[in-house]
């Protein structure tokens, strides 16, 4: 749905006295972003190594019954039944 911008107007529109905006900002430094790069890396590993499983075992299953949009198909149901009640 669409996002609710009613707490973001409250936010941005909150009165402080220019003098302590204007301290408040020069005396704070600018954040670090909080990504830690080493634990992106092990997720694009993993994601890496999984999906080359995924593609080496979807390509046994289709020489051994080779109807694409079956196994497609099977696929997209069994994700579905297991995805749906984790929504």
């Amino acid at each position: 749905g669409p996002v609710q911008s009613s707490s973001f107007v409250k936010f941005t529109t909150q009165k402080r006295p220019l003098a302590r905006r204007m301290s408040s900002a020069s005396a704070e430094k600018p954040e670090k972003p909080k990504t830690n790069l080493v634990l992106l890396a092990v997720y694009f590993a993993a994601w890496y190594a999984l999906n080359v499983g995924y593609n080496i075992a979807n390509k046994q299953v289709l020489n051994v019954f080779p109807l694409y949009a079956t196994v497609a198909a099977a696929q997209l149901l069994a994700a579905w039944i297991w995805l749906l009640p984790q929504w």
